[in-house]
């Protein structure tokens, strides 16, 4: 399955909240070379492989809407970046020290795509998925799901129930790291990551406006009139596994 995000571009590239500083410590430390080639599968604008690129990665990053590789080329400049298919990679076997997939890989075929994945990374590379949710008891989450429920709307979780497709794929070594992470962020942000989720969007359908100004006058209610601070607490879910 693959996601149009076309239209939610912009608002991914301005909103989008990435990952803990110490998720990437786990990744390095657990092999990810921070001077290797890393391919960033459904890649977005770049958000998750721009540290890597920052600490002198080569990044290569695969997505299947153009509009996103915009920004993701206005994002890392010394990447390379190509329209295509998690599931069909374009690339040669054995290509890669490590490939990524962050927040997308509930997009997409997943046995299809983390075995494309294996299969252009070389022998002993890294592979890396991770995506993150906000915790069950988080007020904010609690709210959003309060004000969902007012449009007779759930408001769609990112985290999967499980994840069998990692474990049964052929990789020396299957490993999970649940990282905590707490961040404070400002009410207009949280409600433009809001906006940019197209799983939320596809759930609230034309309802999806009014949802957005009643969440923000709500979150105002608790937090403050204006454009207040808020903070969040998630988990991020980090599957690491080594290629045969």
């Amino acid at each position: 399955m693959t996601a149009d995000y076309s239209k939610l571009a912009e608002d991914y590239d301005a909103h989008r909240i990435g990952y803990s500083l110490e998720l990437y410590s786990m990744a390095t430390d657990y092999g990810i070379p921070m001077q290797g080639k890393i391919l960033d599968v459904a890649c977005g604008t770049g958000l998750a492989s721009e540290p890597f690129a920052k600490e002198g990665a080569r990044v290569t990053g695969i997505d299947s809407s153009q509009e996103m590789l915009k920004y993701a080329e206005a994002r890392i400049l010394n990447g390379e970046f190509k329209v295509g298919n998690a599931e069909t990679l374009p690339f040669g076997d054995k290509t890669f020290d490590a490939a990524i997939c962050a927040q997308a890989i509930h997009w997409l075929d997943r046995d299809k795509a983390i075995n494309e994945m294996i299969r252009v990374t070389k022998p002993g590379g890294i592979i890396a998925i991770w995506w993150k949710s906000l915790m069950h008891d988080d007020p904010v989450k609690l709210i959003s799901q309060e004000v969902a429920t007012t449009w007779e709307a759930d408001s769609p979780e990112t985290a999967m129930s499980g994840f069998l497709e990692f474990y049964r794929a052929p990789l020396a070594d299957h490993t999970l790291r649940v990282v905590p992470w707490r961040l404070a962020v400002s009410l207009d942000r949280f409600i433009g990551y809001e906006r940019s989720r197209k799983n939320l969007r596809d759930a609230l359908g034309k309802k999806a406006d009014q949802y957005f100004e009643q969440l923000a006058a709500r979150l105002r209610e608790v937090y403050g009139p204006g454009n207040p601070v808020i903070s969040l607490g998630y988990l991020q879910f980090l599957y690491l596994g080594k290629t045969l």
